[in-house]
């Protein structure tokens, strides 16, 4: 009996030496990042063109030129990635819909529902939900970002304050959408117009 206590306590030690870890690592690849890799920089004063009202959109992840789309083509509840995806390809395209004072509903083409944030939790997984105007969960405002202050965005969650990013700054396809801190990951992402 003591010795399965031991091999217990042995397992959990070396899961939490190993969260550290790559909490460790991740930190220090983002420390090294240089400020143009970050959302460190000054922001942009001039005015950003707002979404054209009915236009759909690529998101691009500026840091890896991969867009956000629904993972799987779900048309239900299901979370946002990263991927190559095809300029028309449904799943990767978002329509802006204005709410009041600044704020979006950003709709996927491919069921029509939304993106959600929610929680003030760090790094919390977006998903896509049903719409409904009346949850601030769903409501998105743009913050113009460099290298172009026309088409690239720092967007964040008006209940949360959080904004979107890539989780780690990783560069390859299917990894998760997050909401986190300003400066802790880069946040711009460029809208694309598509037909």
């Amino acid at each position: 009996m003591s010795r399965n206590i031991r091999w217990r306590g042995l397992a959990v030690t070396m899961a939490v030496v190993l969260l550290l870890a790559a909490f460790a690592t991740m930190t220090t690849a983002l420390a090294g990042l240089p400020a143009s890799a970050t959302n460190t920089v000054r922001e942009s004063p001039a005015l950003a063109a707002a979404p054209t009202p009915g236009q759909y959109y690529r998101m691009q992840v500026v840091r890896s030129g991969l867009h956000l789309e629904v993972a799987f083509a779900s048309t239900d509840f299901a979370p946002i990635i990263q991927a190559p995806g095809a300029p028309n390809y449904r799943p990767s395209n978002w329509r802006f819909d204005a709410v009041d004072g600044g704020l979006y509903r950003i709709v996927n083409r491919n069921g029509g529902n939304c993106l959600r944030g929610g929680s003030a939790s760090v790094r919390l997984v977006i998903n896509q939900n049903t719409c409904n105007t009346s949850i601030n969960d769903l409501h998105w405002t743009l913050t113009p970002t460099p290298p172009s202050s026309t088409d690239t965005f720092r967007v964040t969650n008006r209940t949360s304050g959080l904004s979107l990013c890539i989780i780690g700054n990783l560069t390859f396809a299917a990894v998760p959408l997050v909401s986190d801190l300003q400066g802790s990951c880069d946040q711009r992402i460029k809208l694309i117009p598509v037909s």
